[in-house]
C-alpha cells in the first residue's frame, strides 16, 4: 500500500504532500499566549504533542510544546508549552474558567472528567453575552448560564 501511495500521489493534490487542501497533511496545533503575554520565537511547524487526553466526540486535550529558537546548539533547549483543547458544547473560555474555579490544571480536568467527575460550568465566562426574554416580552442580558460538564462512555 505504501508503495501504491508513493507511486500515485505525485498526480493528485498537485503533487503536494503537505498543504492545507483536502487530502494534504498540515499541522493542526497552535499555541496562543493566555493573556498579554509575548511568546518567544519558536517554529510552529516544529509543535509537538507530549500527552493527548480524549474522548467522546470532539472532547480532547493535547499537551503541545515547540523549542524556542534562540540560536543555540543547548542539549536542554528551552520550550514554548501550550494546550490545545475541545469539548462540544463549552467555550474555551467556560474551560479555562472551571479549572481557575477548582483549581486544577487542563490535563487535570479532562483526567477527572474521564473518571466520572462532574463540574458545573459557566458559557458565559470570559465576558461572553447571552439574552434572556420573560412572557411579556422584555430583554435582559444574563451574566450566568450553567451547563454540567461530564464524560459519558458509551
Amino acid at each position: 500500500m505504501a508503495e501504491e501511495f508513493s507511486r500515485e500521489y505525485p498526480y493528485i493534490n498537485e503533487g503536494k504532500l503537505i498543504g492545507k487542501k483536502l487530502g494534504q497533511f498540515h499541522n493542526d496545533f497552535e499555541i496562543k499566549p493566555v493573556g498579554p503575554v509575548k511568546l518567544p520565537n519558536f517554529d510552529d511547524k516544529k509543535i509537538r504533542s507530549s500527552a493527548f487526553i480524549g474522548f467522546g466526540k470532539k472532547c480532547y486535550i493535547h499537551c503541545l510544546f515547540a523549542p524556542i529558537e534562540d540560536g543555540s546548539k543547548k542539549e536542554a533547549a528551552k520550550a514554548v508549552y501550550g494546550h490545545s483543547i475541545a469539548m462540544k458544547g463549552f467555550t474555551e473560555d467556560s474551560i479555562y474558567d472551571t479549572c481557575n474555579k477548582f483549581e486544577i490544571t487542563l490535563p487535570e480536568l479532562y483526567e477527572n472528567l474521564y473518571n466520572g467527575e462532574q463540574y458545573k460550568a459557566n458559557l458565559l465566562a470570559g465576558g461572553r453575552v447571552s439574552f434572556a426574554y420573560d412572557r411579556q416580552m422584555h430583554v435582559s442580558s444574563r451574566t450566568e448560564m450553567w451547563r454540567t460538564m461530564r464524560c459519558i462512555l458509551e
